[in-house]
């Protein structure tokens, strides 16, 4: 046990370098500078086409198209991702909705579902993820502006 004039001076220390850390979070302007969130798994959607998004070394990245309502989303396929910034973890996954589900209607070969690929942020740099289709349904082709998917990922440390 520390004696009482010790404790005192260990909470001293202890107390300013909490201030000292806090201080540390802010940016000049004086506002708390933008946290990065680390989760594990960061998952990317249609949506997302043509953005950047950041991820750390080491996180798993899901990039999942389309859904379970729009036609042509089991149509879609990613081009190979290999190393070194991001290196694919096993195939891309296709979930196909049942014709007739909510939303997806009763034509055989709509192609309501999604399609994922998932891949790992193994080392910092830039990489780019993409995906093509042609088709967005039986005999039913892609207007231009849907038949490709980018996202560019920038992976830091």
């Amino acid at each position: 046990m520390l004696p009482k004039k010790n404790l005192t001076t260990a909470l001293s220390v202890c107390g300013s370098l909490l201030v000292l850390s806090g201080c540390a979070q802010s940016s000049a302007s004086g506002t708390p500078a933008p946290s990065v969130s680390r989760k594990s798994v960061v998952t990317v959607r249609t949506a997302a086409n043509g953005d950047t998004v950041q991820v750390h070394v080491g996180q798993q990245l899901r990039v999942v198209l389309g859904s379970a309502t729009e036609a042509g989303s089991t149509y879609w396929a990613f081009a190979d991702v290999t190393g070194p910034v991001v290196i694919q973890d096993g195939p891309q996954v296709v979930q196909a909705v049942p014709v007739g589900s909510a939303g997806c209607g009763s034509l055989p070969g709509a192609g309501c579902g999604t399609v994922t690929l998932v891949a790992r942020a193994a080392s910092p740099g830039t990489a780019t993820i993409t995906a093509t289709r042609t088709t967005c349904g039986e005999a039913m082709m892609c207007p231009q502006n849907r038949r490709d998917f980018r996202v560019v990922l920038r992976v830091v440390p």
